[in-house]
């Protein structure tokens, strides 16, 4: 399929002036005109102007075709937060190739089923990060999916391989994308083994990133760093590297998030915004007991992917010395963000702020589709100026989650205050959310059920501290059979290609299940049973 015919919804339903008539590609050389000369992108020891990231990745973009790589054809992109990343990215935006924005932790189950969907012709990949050789898992897909005809790693040593920037043609020839075409897919954990796949069009990501950065005060003056993956929608365009760029602000990427990375970053780039989920900004709040760094640069930190405890935002904001933001939304299309100048969010960090665009339309319904009272639990759904009319290559998932009035189910239990605010109570669907990371535990359920003496298996979201969710895994055992640790499991899960974020963290055993009245698993009562084993 060619995902340049897939269309966002009818861009005449909502104001013109959200709407510009560029591509990604086009954007990139707008900025550059404006600030040729200003540093665009800082990461370990590498600093790109405007100018230089234009002509790189233009260059690159070439080099692509002249590999046989083509408009419309789709990339696997898996690069870490690199240089790399954002150069193979605006590349595929030019030539008008559209990538896969998967995370580095990905591993062989996650891709494949990405692989078998999209035939992706391209995949990028670092030779090796966080100890992990990529070499095998690309040769692995490529022996799988005959579409997969190029690897391109970040330094070209991985075996079968060439290295991104030796991709050097005239970009002279190519033409720009249409503002309305697919740009990029974003994946969001579902509730079954395929991660939903949410396209975005060039036009319609450039208006949310802008509009976000519009509302985060990101301005030329400002420094984004992006310390979570950058991969995920809230480091790409909330405002994150495609917000700043609109506006000619310095991006920094961080390898990982830990602090003493991040610490010496925001002092020596004087870092002015980061984005870090409630788990992350926890141990950062935390390590500030011992940590003598300078980060008086820092403004303002958005916080989102999980609920937020007001205790640590407030820890936060006196640990570093800075506002903090809630930022609440999904890849689908909404995005919420508190006024970090009103404290009345942190009383109650449930409460989200206003939506970004005006013509963004919340509602909270029953099972039946009819709007509840205020005060009363429902399902939020959404519809607005960057909401998708409907997922990639699954006709099944859109007729589930989108209605005919193109709304878009967000899975959570909300609630209209009394001074008609939103707040997220909590969520419908069998997912987990482990520090940010969303997937679904029907897909470890199924892994685990294949592990010697298991009889079934359930796997449950528990509240947790650090974490915010930690991922408690039950079994039911054959008879004699013997009950594993958890390292053993963890060996198993991994043989199986399961990326190292959905791994269980807690192990349980159950003689019968607790069931509900209609005789499903009890998953709330298994939540709770591990919460007291745990203790």
């Amino acid at each position: 399929m060619n995902l340049q015919a897939h269309r966002s919804m009818d861009a005449g339903y909502w104001k013109r002036e959200h709407w510009r008539p560029y591509s990604l590609g086009e954007e990139l050389a707008l900025w550059a005109s404006a600030y040729p000369e200003k540093i665009a992108l800082v990461a370990h020891s590498r600093r790109l102007s405007y100018a230089e990231l234009h002509r790189r990745s233009e260059r690159i973009a070439a080099g692509l075709r002249d590999n046989g790589v083509m408009p419309g054809m789709c990339a696997i992109l898996q690069f870490s937060n690199a240089v790399e990343y954002v150069l193979a990215a605006f590349a595929c935006f030019r030539l008008g190739v559209i990538p896969i924005l998967t995370l580095p932790a990905y591993r062989e189950a996650d891709i494949n089923i990405l692989c078998e969907i999209v035939k992706p012709a391209v995949y990028f990949a670092p030779s090796r990060f966080m100890g992990y050789d990529y070499a095998p898992l690309v040769a692995q897909m490529r022996r799988r999916h005959a579409s997969l005809r190029l690897f391109v790693s970040d330094d070209g040593k991985a075996p079968g391989s060439v290295a991104l920037e030796s991709l050097d043609g005239d970009p002279t020839e190519i033409f720009f994308p249409d503002a309305m075409d697919t740009a990029f897919i974003l994946l969001s954990g579902g509730t079954t083994s395929a991660p939903k796949m949410i396209p975005k069009t060039h036009a319609q990501y450039v208006c949310n990133a802008m509009a976000s950065a519009k509302r985060c005060g990101l301005v030329g003056e400002s420094v984004y760093l992006a310390a979570l993956p950058v991969g995920h929608h809230f480091c790409m365009g909330c405002p994150g590297i495609i917000g700043a760029f609109s506006q000619g602000a310095k991006v920094v990427l961080a390898g990982t998030p830990s602090f003493d990375e991040v610490f010496p970053l925001i002092e020596r780039e004087k870092v002015t915004l980061t984005a870090a989920v409630p788990p992350l900004l926890r141990a950062w709040t935390e390590a500030r007991a011992w940590d003598d760094s300078d980060l008086s640069s820092l403004n303002l930190v958005q916080v989102g992917g999980s609920p937020l405890d007001p205790g640590i935002a407030v820890a936060a904001m006196k640990a570093l010395g800075c506002r903090i933001q809630q930022a609440y939304g999904f890849s689908e299309g909404l995005v919420c963000y508190t006024d970090p100048d009103d404290p009345s969010y942190l009383e109650d960090t449930r409460v989200q702020g206003p939506p970004l665009f005006e013509e963004d339309d919340l509602r909270i319904v029953d099972e039946n589709g009819k709007d509840v009272p205020s005060g009363e639990e429902g399902e939020l759904i959404v519809r607005g100026p960057c909401t998708l009319a409907s997922y990639f290559c699954s006709e099944d998932l859109s007729r589930r989650n989108i209605t005919a009035e193109g709304y878009c189910r967000s899975g959570d239990i909300a609630a209209w205050t009394a001074s008609g605010r939103l707040q997220i109570r909590g969520r419908l669907r069998d997912q987990i959310n482990r520090a940010g990371e969303k997937f679904s535990s029907t897909e470890i359920e199924n892994q685990i059920r294949f592990y010697p003496g298991v009889a079934d298996a359930a796997v449950v979201g528990v509240p947790d501290k650090t974490l915010g969710e930690r991922t408690c895994a039950w079994v039911r055992l054959e008879e004699a059979a013997k009950m594993p640790v958890l390292s053993e499991l963890h060996a198993f899960l991994r043989k199986q290609g399961v990326a190292p974020f959905k791994l269980p963290d807690q192990l349980e055993y159950v003689e019968r299940w607790p069931v509900t009245a209609v005789g499903k698993i009890n998953k709330r009562q298994l939540a709770r049973m591990a919460e007291e084993r745990r203790g």
